[in-house]
């Protein structure tokens, strides 16, 4: 029970780093449609996932030699979807 509370703790603060800036920038992008805007909660939200997706991904391969072409694709879809939203 003390290892289910402990693993609660730390994964609560990574949901509201990870889902927090999208949540906000939509609602803020309902309301207010300035490209600015836009730009700014996109790259919120990208640096919030990746903070949270990063380590998970690093300790999934972490015994294989794969890490770096994992990372690369994780890198360039966020950069591709990014690209898409821009457009």
């Amino acid at each position: 029970a003390k290892t289910e509370q402990k693993s609660l703790i730390l994964v609560v603060p990574l949901l509201l780093i990870g889902g927090l800036p999208t949540i906000l920038g939509a609602v803020v992008g309902y309301y207010y449609n300035f490209t600015a805007f836009d730009t700014f909660f996109d790259g919120l939200a990208i640096g919030g996932i990746l903070y949270v997706i990063l380590p998970i991904i690093k300790t999934l391969f972490r015994e294989t030699n794969t890490s770096r072409t994992v990372y690369l694709g994780v890198f360039l879809g966020f950069i591709l979807g990014f690209a898409v939203n821009l457009l």
